[in-house]
C-alpha cells in the first residue's frame, strides 16, 4: 500500500490505529494483509484474535504472502505451480516473526503481560500489534459502550508503552446498509464515541461486492481515511482477490472524498 505510507507515516510510530468494517467485508484479512508488509521486512508482528483461531490466521498470512488460495493452505493441497511458490519460500515464511495468539476472553493488561513476556523471551522489540476485534476483548459477547472506551484508551497507551502501532480492528453498526451507497462512516463505528476520540487514525473498509451482492462482482475495495491525526484524510482504491485473501494495487488517494 505504497500510496497508504506516502500520507500516513504513522505505521512506524507509537499511535492507536482502528480498522473498521461490516461483517464479511474482509478487515481481518486487510489486517493480516498489513501483518504481512511488516513481517516481509523482519518487523515482529503480535496478532490477537478472538473470532478465528490460529491455524485460520495463518492461513490467510500464507495465501497473501504466496498469493494462493487460503483454502489450500488449510489443506495443503497444492497444483503443481503453488507448490513450487509455497514449497519454494517456506523456509524464509517459517522463520517470520509472527506470533499468533488465540486464546478468548483477554483484556489489555493481559495481553501486555503476553507481549512483555514474549519479548523477553525472544529478546525482540514488537512492530506492530493487531487486535481483531475490539468489542469482543475479555468476553463471548459485545461489551457496553463504556466499556469499550476503557479498552480503547487501554489500547491506545499500550501502543504508547510499546512504542509501536497497535491496530484495533472493530465492528460497524449497521446505519451504512441505510445509505444510498452504503459506504461506511465514523459515526458507524460501534460505540464510537471513545474510538473516534482515541485513534490516531481510522480507517474504514469498504466493497460495493458485499454491500450490493446481486451486481456483478468488481473485486474492488475503498479504504477510506476516515480520521487522520497526523496528516490527510480521503480515500484509496484497492483490487480484492478474497480466494487468496489479498488487497493489491493501492490506486490514486482521493483527498477528503468522504
Amino acid at each position: 500500500y505504497r500510496d497508504l505510507h506516502k500520507f500516513y507515516l504513522a505505521f512506524k510510530a507509537k499511535h492507536f490505529l482502528v480498522i473498521g468494517a461490516r461483517t464479511r467485508v474482509g478487515k481481518t484479512t486487510f489486517a493480516v494483509n498489513l501483518a504481512r508488509d511488516f513481517l516481509k521486512e523482519q518487523i515482529p508482528v503480535a496478532f490477537f484474535s478472538f473470532e478465528m483461531t490460529k491455524v485460520e490466521i495463518v492461513s490467510k498470512l500464507m495465501a497473501c504472502y504466496f498469493n494462493v488460495p487460503h483454502t489450500r493452505c488449510a489443506s495443503g493441497e497444492f497444483n503443481q505451480s503453488e507448490k513450487e511458490k509455497v514449497y519454494g519460500g517456506f523456509s524464509e515464511f517459517s522463520e517470520l516473526p509472527f506470533f499468533v495468539y488465540d486464546k478468548e476472553m483477554l483484556t489489555v493488561p493481559q495481553i501486555k503481560v503476553e507481549l512483555k513476556q514474549q519479548a523477553s523471551s525472544q529478546d525482540l522489540e514488537w512492530g506492530a500489534v493487531f487486535v481483531d476485534y475490539i468489542q469482543l476483548m475479555g468476553r463471548s459477547i459485545e461489551h457496553s459502550t463504556q466499556e469499550v472506551g476503557l479498552i480503547s484508551r487501554q489500547l491506545k497507551a499500550l501502543a504508547r508503552d510499546l512504542n509501536c502501532p497497535v491496530f484495533g480492528l472493530s465492528q460497524l453498526n449497521r446505519a451504512s446498509t441505510q445509505r444510498a451507497n452504503k459506504k461506511p462512516s465514523l459515526e458507524d463505528l460501534r460505540q464510537s464515541g471513545e474510538i473516534e476520540q482515541d485513534a490516531d487514525g481510522i480507517f474504514l473498509l469498504h466493497r460495493d461486492d458485499a454491500a450490493f451482492p446481486d451486481r456483478p462482482p468488481d473485486n474492488m475495495a475503498d479504504l477510506i481515511i476516515a480520521k487522520n491525526r497526523h496528516g490527510m484524510s480521503g480515500a484509496i482504491k484497492l483490487n480484492f482477490n478474497g480466494m487468496n485473501s489479498n488487497f493489491t494495487g493501492a490506486y490514486s488517494f482521493y483527498e477528503n472524498e468522504y
